[in-house]
Order: C-alpha cells, then structure tokens, then sequence
C-alpha cells in the first residue's frame, strides 16, 4: 500500500512508508524457531493504529496470523493500540482479558495502567507496552544509539497498591518491564 502525505510547498507530493510487516513476521518465526515455545504470548499493541485499524492493518493482520498460527499457538493480551475490532481477525481462545494473564505464577499484563489484583500473585509480572531504552555514553559523553532493553526490577508492593504485602518464597514480586516489538518505536 502506498500512502501520501502531502507536503507544503509540493503540491501532490508524499511520502511512501514501506510496510515491516514481512520482515516482523520473519523476526516472530525465527524467534519461535529458536526458543520452541509451546505458546507465543502477545502482550498487546498487536497493531498501531488508535483507535480505528488502518487499511492496510486490515489486509495484512489476517495473513500474519494465520502464518503465526501455522507454526505455534498464540494468545493476545490487548493493548490500548487493539481496539478498531482487532477481535474479529482472532479466535475466540486467542483473546485473553485486557487485565492480563496468569500463567503458572507469572502475571502478563500489557501496562499502561495500574496492575490488577491478580497480578499479585503472580511471583513475576511480566509488563508489555513500556518502552525502556538504554543509552551508553562513552568517556567523552558521546552516546551510542538508544537501544530498546529490558528492564528487571524488585516491585515496592505498597506503591503498587497490593495489599497486604504478599512476601512470598523468595522475596517479593519483580516485574520485567520488555521493550516493544516494534522497530520503528522508541522510548517514551
């Protein structure tokens, strides 16, 4: 698909954005063949577009995951990018709650609001949506490009709003906060 933005000054002349969606697709099978999951685990923003779906998320979002579900089972968490009806393109045991997931003591959620109760008992929260980015500064202060990174961290459970504190063996919960899958997308 190719899209025009108009600028000033150049009447009738745009921009094209090639789609990534290929070369996504490609990421996502390498990473599935690599790791042998028995389940890949969405964690939102599937899609870009708020709060509609674009034209061209409409064409390709059905191929993509058929393809991804050729090769594994798959769940999606949605994200505040997934409405538009998203749902009508996943089965219904593909769509989890917006609230996140627990699954065997881990809490998935996608972020971008405060953790449910049930991410309580979860030992680990595993937090989509951020965007964390790590810079490195040589001794000069010159910095690399921003790289997007994981980010691991105890959680203070009073200012996560759970309570009682719920220490459990080994401490209390760490959330992991991933970087997006999106490589046009940067920190925030």
């Amino acid at each position: 698909m190719r899209i025009s933005v108009p600028s000033p000054g150049s009447p009738g002349r745009g921009v094209h954005i090639a789609s990534n969606s290929t070369d996504r697709l490609r990421r996502i099978s390498a990473c599935i063949d690599e790791t042998d999951p028995d389940l890949l685990l969405f964690l939102g923003d599937l899609k870009h577009s708020v709060p509609m779906m674009s034209r061209q998320e409409c064409a390709e979002l059905p191929g993509i995951l058929d393809a991804i579900r050729n090769q594994i089972p798959f769940r999606l968490i949605p994200g505040n990018h997934d409405g538009g009806g998203i749902e009508r393109f996943l089965q219904p045991e593909e769509l989890l709650p917006k609230t996140g997931v627990i699954i065997d003591g881990t809490c998935y959620v996608h972020g971008h609001m405060h953790l449910p109760p049930p991410a309580s008992a979860g030992h680990l929260i595993v937090c989509g949506h951020h965007h964390p980015v790590v810079s490195l500064y040589d001794e000069v202060g010159c910095s690399l490009r921003a790289q997007p990174a994981y980010l691991l961290a105890e959680v203070d459970e009073a200012s996560a709003g759970f309570a009682p504190p719920i220490l459990q063996a080994g401490g209390a919960p760490a959330s992991c906060s991933c970087p997006h899958s999106l490589n046009m997308r940067g920190g925030c």
